[in-house]
């Protein structure tokens, strides 16, 4: 198998991932102080991943789903010709899986 190397649809991804991130903060109506306190990193690290300037790691998308109550389901196309969606899957959450 044939591993796609799309810079730009990766770019393009990461921008969609930070609208959908600032739009869910500013509808629960927290600042980016508020989310970064209630993230335990700094403020400018919370207006990196809204500015789609950097890339959130596993460990970072899973505070923010806690934080902010979304999940995250985006089917990542790894085969040439792949189509992906116009933009990753993030809804809103009632409550997060047990992890224990």
């Amino acid at each position: 198998m044939k591993i796609v190397n799309d810079r730009l649809a990766f770019k393009k991804f990461i921008k969609d991932v930070a609208q959908k991130v600032v739009e869910r903060r500013k509808a629960k109506g927290i600042t980016q102080v508020q989310f970064a306190e209630l993230m335990g990193c700094k403020q400018s690290t919370i207006a990196r991943i809204e500015s789609g300037k950097t890339n959130p790691t596993l460990r970072t998308l899973w505070n923010i789903n806690r934080v902010l109550d979304m999940e995250w389901d985006y089917p990542f196309p790894l085969r040439q010709g792949s189509t992906p969606p116009p933009e990753p899957y993030i809804y809103a959450s009632t409550s997060l899986p047990d992890m224990s």
